[in-house]
């Protein structure tokens, strides 16, 4: 017969998923310009880990970056963006 320790006691649910998930949320913004010409660059970055453990490590990672200029003429008759 296998021996059977009944007084042992194992949080499943703890070791499992029993971890601490870290959040990482980060963006910057650059603007600038002079009176006719302006634009704005930023980019963001987020991560998000995962409560298994390292061997199961399904954590979410996306991040994003944007561009615009925007630029008017002397006689304000075009515009551009």
């Amino acid at each position: 017969l296998v021996r059977w320790d009944t007084t042992r006691y194992t949080d499943w649910q703890k070791e499992l998923i029993g971890g601490r998930a870290r959040v990482t949320n980060a963006s910057l913004p650059i603007s600038g310009g002079e009176n006719r010409t302006r634009f704005l660059f930023g980019g963001t970055y987020y991560r998000e880990g995962s409560v298994f453990p390292k061997g199961f490590d399904l954590g979410y990672t996306r991040g994003a970056a944007l561009f615009t200029l925007t630029h008017e003429s002397h006689n304000d008759k075009l515009r551009l963006d």
